[in-house]
């Protein structure tokens, strides 16, 4: 049983390290064509959500202490989920449209990405936070009984919010979502 554990615990370091590495991107660290500032553009919605508590026009299905999860707009039960929007995630293309599921999970304190800042360092104080919001991603995954579930954050150079989120994307049995009114 322990081994078990020491194993599930070096997976995860694993899986965060690699993170880590992926999200170091000389092209974003030097804001190549003004791409830092469009990120960071880009977050101001995630910071309405999470750090103003205003979730006026979102499906949150998740709020504690630490993180808020709420429905990606290409997620069908999202209140303005367009049939036209593609999905940024190949394989969700193979669920059927009526069960896919695609959630954002976001810590309440802003954070550009793994580090504070998009082109900042990493201490292990981000990685704990980073923890945390992939924690939640699998714990909410398991209890909306999603299938297949993938669950991930982007490299920097697949950015388009300068905030950091984790995806997670999946089969859902047809339940629907809770819906949390407050935060």
């Amino acid at each position: 049983m322990a081994s078990g554990l020491l194993c599930l615990s070096i997976v995860r370091a694993s899986l965060v390290l690699a993170l880590v590495i992926a999200s170091s991107s000389p092209a974003l660290a030097a804001g190549k064509g003004g791409r830092v500032q469009r990120l960071r553009d880009n977050a101001r919605f995630f910071t309405k959500i999470t750090v103003k508590g205003d979730w006026s026009g979102e499906h949150v299905v998740h709020h504690d202490a630490l993180t808020t999860a709420f429905l990606d707009r290409s997620d069908p039960a999202h209140p303005r989920y367009h049939a036209g929007v593609v999905d940024e995630d190949e394989a969700i293309a193979r669920i059927p449209v009526g069960r896919r599921a695609h959630l954002l999970v976001v810590p309440n304190v802003p954070r550009e990405h793994i580090g504070k800042s998009l082109s900042g360092t990493i201490t292990l104080d981000d990685l704990d936070a980073t923890r945390a919001v992939f924690a939640t991603a699998h714990a909410l995954a398991d209890r909306l009984g999603l299938r297949n579930a993938r669950i991930y954050a982007n490299t920097s150079d697949r950015l388009t919010v300068g905030y950091l989120h984790v995806h997670v994307v999946g089969e859902r049995s047809g339940t629907p979502y809770p819906r949390l009114t407050t935060p």
